[in-house]
């Protein structure tokens, strides 16, 4: 190989031609490249930068205007733009005025891993999951009714009662962006609050979700059954049933997610060998 030290004081990528994109994650891009200097094939791996301490270096630079997205409620709004962070554009988003709710959810957490007894989960758990408002879950109810969800991107809606769901777009993905980056989300018409209310009398919903989710990613987007994750989380973010198909190179750069994963494939198995499995 030709070793160039120029590499080093380079400004910028203008000596390397023929790029190709060998992998591509949410967060990051491996690519290779023709050194043309000293025509060594090299590996081009761009990644989004951590955050700083520094204030004055975390708010970027903002150019464009704010667009109201929908509102959340009568007091909040959420605004959409964006702004620039060195080369690489980011979205910005803006809610004015923000809930203490808000302000907690986005707050560094306290994590711990915990097992969970049944116990537990009827003493601690459960009351905890009943006591959420149900203005909390409103935009939930929107969506199993179909109802007021111009803003959201309904990919397969079933409206029967006890096997139906809504299978949408997540909004962490765009259509349009790398689909290693792939996230759909299905919700279910019947009201369970997580895999815990789930036994062997719910497996035709739980079949015909697997099914009918990989049948359209599969259609839609080119994806296999064995690029795609279907799983549930426990402890999930919020207390309505709801399955995740994501690709698999997502679900390799969301490693600290994967304690709260349940291979839906793995539901079905276990509540076909157990009835009362997550009882």
């Amino acid at each position: 190989l030709k070793m160039d030290p120029t590499i080093a004081s380079a400004k910028d990528l203008s000596d390397f031609k023929d790029f190709k994109i060998l992998s591509r994650y949410p967060r990051k891009v491996y690519m290779l490249a023709t050194h043309v200097p000293t025509g060594n094939i090299s590996l081009v791996h761009f990644c989004y930068m951590p955050f700083e301490d520094d204030l004055d270096k975390i708010v970027p630079k903002f150019e464009g205007s704010l667009e109201e997205a929908q509102p959340d409620s009568d007091a909040t709004s959420t605004f959409v733009g964006t702004c620039q962070r060195g080369t690489f554009p980011l979205k910005l988003y803006i809610v004015s005025p923000v809930s203490q709710k808000l302000i907690n959810k986005y707050s560094d957490p306290k994590i711990e891993v915990v097992m969970e007894t049944v116990d537990a989960y009827e003493k601690l758990t459960k009351p905890w999951i009943l006591a959420i408002p149900a203005s909390d879950t409103k935009w939930i109810e929107n969506i199993i009714r179909n109802e007021n969800v111009e803003h959201e991107e309904i990919y397969v809606y079933d409206p029967d009662p006890e096997t139906g769901f809504a299978l949408m777009r997540n909004s962490t993905w765009q259509n349009g962006q790398a689909l290693t980056s792939y996230h759909a989300l299905c919700i279910t018409k019947a009201r369970f609050h997580s895999l815990r209310d789930l036994t062997a009398e719910h497996l035709p919903l739980l079949k015909k979700i697997l099914r009918v989710g990989r049948e359209y990613t599969l259609k839609r987007f080119g994806l296999p059954k064995s690029k795609v994750s279907v799983h549930l989380h426990y402890l999930p973010t919020f207390y309505h049933l709801h399955v995740h198909f994501v690709h698999v190179n997502s679900v390799q750069a969301m490693l600290g997610q994967l304690p709260r994963c349940v291979s839906l494939p793995q539901v079905i198995h276990n509540l076909s060998t157990q009835s009362d499995f997550y009882q």
